[in-house]
């Protein structure tokens, strides 16, 4: 059960199944398994988790960076600390709720969120933001790289989208990764869908069309029938 906590954590940054799976090299049940709310996790003892507050200035700073409890345990063991990772895990748990009782509590929705990666203007206030900058400062990064590849797009700047590939690659974000190597098995038509001012929006509309008739007709026709029906 050492791994549960840094597979909900994952989770909680956005990362789907599919990819904690291949992150973490684990099963897709056993990502499941983990994600289960019912499932019951021993907590470490109050001895084994005091063992951490020697490093806690440390675990503040993985936590604000934005790190997995797994990074932060590899950067701890450097440091001397020969604990276990779910002890870890259950300290990064215990500060980020002494973080909470702290400051009075203010939520975001996810769509506000969303908000920020497409429109100009947002609902969250510029003090409210600046506090969730800091508490999440790759958020900054992620909207931003979000914005430059619509621009990209949206202005048909071929070039600007190359570099956009090749820079994002460094960036270290999972998701970001994924995104890249879908656009680059694809990489001709997303490139010429910069440059030209052609697209095969017509040829979806009749081809949804056309299986729309199908699924219709299904059982009580032929290819004849369905022909003179479409044409």
């Amino acid at each position: 059960m050492i791994r549960v906590e840094e597979v909900r954590e994952l989770a909680r940054q956005g990362m789907s199944q599919r990819q904690i799976s291949r992150y973490c090299h684990i099963s897709r049940p056993a990502v499941k398994k983990y994600l289960d709310p019912t499932l019951t996790i021993k907590q470490p003892s109050q001895r084994h988790v005091r063992l951490l507050d020697p490093f806690r200035t440390k675990v503040y700073e993985g936590i604000k960076e934005g790190h997995t409890i797994a990074q932060i345990n590899d950067e701890l063991k450097k440091h001397g600390y020969n604990g276990s990772q779910r002890t870890v895990g259950e300290y990064v748990r215990k500060l980020k709720e002494e973080q909470i009782q702290q400051k009075d509590s203010y939520s975001v929705s996810r769509h506000a969120f969303i908000q920020l990666l497409y429109q100009k203007e947002s609902k969250i206030s510029s003090d409210n933001l600046a506090i969730i900058f800091e508490l999440y400062p790759k958020l900054p990064v992620i909207i931003e790289t979000v914005k430059q590849f619509s621009f990209c797009l949206l202005k048909g700047h071929s070039i600007s989208l190359c570099y956009w590939l090749s820079e994002v690659k460094n960036y270290g974000i999972p998701q970001f990764n994924s995104f890249i190597k879908g656009v680059l098995k694809d990489l001709t038509a997303v490139l010429n869908s910069t440059i030209y001012p052609y697209n095969i929006g017509l040829a979806e509309g009749h081809i949804n069309k056309l299986k729309l008739i199908k699924r219709i007709m299904y059982g009580r026709a032929n290819f004849e029938t369905l022909k003179n029906k479409v044409l």
